[in-house]
């Protein structure tokens, strides 16, 4: 360890190089499982005069990882000779560079034990803090307190009674947070339940959403010893505030899967649909709650009134947001249940609202890229429906869905509600034989010679049959028709309009692309972030990634190259019809 000193030593103007060479000795400690960092650590700082907090905040600012500070420090901080300066200094530091981070609370790791080991010290960086009263003290002030609570609950409340008053929001903040944390589950400090939820209010009414956002997770500690705070909780987690609707989701983010499914928690999670899109990090609490409630408690139901309410709200855009980017955990839980997937898309798209269309023919979409195939719609929401409800939804498919199997898929499985009735029939045949196979014969008459094939019902099979024989009859007369030379133009003018169209273009591509029918085939998939990428395997580096091309292609519609504008008329048509217009 002498070698390692005098290695360390002469380091001690380059903080930077210095942790640099502790962190190699802490790893190697770390690896070997010895315990020799803590006496260099003290040998160090005590009797080398080095002050490791305030070289440890020169080095984060030089780059070295706050991470490893905390590896470093851990266990061995509450031993050290301390300064109020330099400690806060590294608090700072830590703070600061581990902001927004999933591991920041990490951070607090090395102080644990500072008040049992060095309470006169831990005192006067507390006040210390307070003073500062800078957000980056507040997560620290609520910790001290919490260590400072164990056995002095009384007198603990009592201090942080008499902050209330304080003039900094952060300092407030703490105090919420403190007074979440005592330990209320000992008999003798029951009574301290009702004067903290009275201060909580105090603080809730001063009105700032950040304090309150923390007093909403002071309340759910309180709840055991309280049923009135739940109902307060369902109260806040109407508010429209992005701050309390963070520590509501936040709960709810926390919950095991049988708290799930109290009906306290069902209101908050329902609430919550009038959060912004734009949050995500909201948003992202949802979706692994959504999540939990189909993996771990079976409740598509629960799970589909939630994403109902938040597609029908106003703030909701399909062509701004997309479901399954802000759901990108749910949605393929739903999809991968077939009979709740197929229940779920029938409902969407026998719905009044088009946001609801929009929303399915997305979902079909993200189908269509991961080659689920087969989707029908299902029987038993077929077996409620009307024959006008039936042709509503043929209407919807034919107006939003465009890949040829999934067409052909979901009406011919409007047969389900009932193979036998001349109507339902007839409105099968009519949307293969006008719309389907008009735009796709060749897919229709295979998937038709296909359903023949497996299929034991007579009424399936006589539908098919005809199908089969008038779509290949109509496509013999196509074939056999002439082509007409006086259409053609002669040769310079066809030239010269072939330049112009190519100019024109090339000019307009880019706006172009944006809503023509190529965008709404062709998908976009973004295999990787950046320009390319690497990982590290011991000491040894990978080969540089680079990024890839990948592309899908679908079969184009006859109408769109022989009548666009008459086809793109007919779509608009399908998606703006109203139930009940035969």
């Amino acid at each position: 360890m002498e070698e390692i000193r005098r290695s360390l030593l002469s380091k001690k103007d380059d903080p930077k190089a210095f942790f640099d060479e502790l962190h190699e000795f802490w790893w190697g400690e770390y690896q070997a499982e010895t315990k020799t960092l803590p006496a260099l650590i003290l040998s160090l700082n005590d009797e080398a005069n080095i002050n490791l907090c305030l070289m440890a905040s020169l080095a984060v600012e030089e780059g070295f990882s706050p991470f490893n500070v905390t590896h470093i420090f851990e266990n061995v901080l509450p031993e050290m000779s301390l300064n109020v300066h330099s400690v806060m200094g590294l608090i700072r530091s830590l703070n600061t560079s581990m902001q927004g981070d999933m591991a920041a609370y990490t951070q607090f790791a090395p102080f644990r034990g500072l008040v049992s080991k060095q309470p006169g010290f831990a005192r006067d960086l507390l006040n210390s803090l307070i003073d500062e009263g800078e957000p980056y003290t507040t997560d620290y002030i609520a910790n001290l307190y919490r260590d400072f609570a164990k056995g002095q609950e009384h007198e603990i409340q009592s201090e942080l009674s008499g902050l209330i008053g304080h003039s900094s929001e952060n300092v407030l903040m703490a105090v919420a947070d403190a007074l979440g944390g005592l330990d209320y589950g000992s008999n003798d400090n029951r009574e301290l339940v009702v004067k903290s939820i009275e201060l909580l209010e105090e603080l809730e009414n001063k009105g700032s959403d950040k304090v309150t956002r923390i007093v909403v997770h002071a309340y759910k500690s309180l709840a055991p010893y309280c049923n009135s705070l739940i109902e307060r909780l369902i109260q806040l987690s109407t508010r429209k505030s992005p701050e309390i609707q963070y520590a509501i989701s936040d709960i709810l983010f926390r919950l095991e899967p049988a708290e799930q499914e109290e009906v306290w928690a069902r209101k908050m999670l329902l609430n919550l649909t009038e959060v912004s899109p734009d949050h995500k990090g909201i948003v992202d609490h949802l979706d692994w709650v959504l999540h939990r409630l189909i993996t771990k408690n079976g409740n598509f139901a629960l799970v589909e009134q939630f994403l109902t309410l938040w597609i029908l709200r106003d703030e909701y855009i399909p062509r701004k947001y997309k479901i399954g980017d802000l759901f990108n955990s749910t949605i393929p839980d739903i999809i991968q249940n077939r009979e709740e997937f197929e229940g779920m898309l029938t409902r969407l798209l026998n719905h009044d609202d088009w946001k609801m269309h929009e929303t399915a023919a997305e979902i079909l979409s993200y189908c269509y890229v991961h080659k689920i195939q087969g989707i029908k719609l299902d029987r038993h929401e077929l077996k409620k429906m009307s024959h006008s409800d039936c042709l509503y939804v043929c209407r919807k498919i034919l107006g939003y869905v465009i890949n040829p199997d999934q067409l052909c898929s979901l009406c011919f499985s409007i047969l389900d509600k009932s193979p036998q009735d001349k109507k339902i029939k007839g409105l099968v045949y009519s949307v293969f034989k006008n719309h389907i196979g008009e735009n796709y014969p060749g897919k229709v008459i295979d998937f038709m010679k296909d359903i023949s094939t497996h299929t034991k019902s007579k009424h399936r099979k006589l539908l098919v049959g005809q199908l089969v024989r008038d779509i290949e009859a109509d496509e013999n007369v196509r074939n056999g028709l002439p082509p007409l030379k006086e259409m053609n133009p002669a040769r310079q003018k066809y030239q010269r309009i072939m330049y112009e169209k190519q100019v024109k273009m090339s000019q307009e591509m880019e706006h172009a692309q944006k809503d023509s029918i190529i965008s709404q085939l062709a998908t976009k998939i973004y295999l990787k972030h950046g320009t390319g990428s690497f990982h590290l395997a011991g000491d040894q580096y990978s080969e540089v990634s680079k990024l890839g091309a990948y592309s899908t292609y679908m079969e184009l519609p006859k109408s769109e190259v022989m009548h666009p504008v008459e086809a793109a008329m007919e779509r608009f048509g399908f998606r703006i019809a109203k139930r009940g217009n035969e």
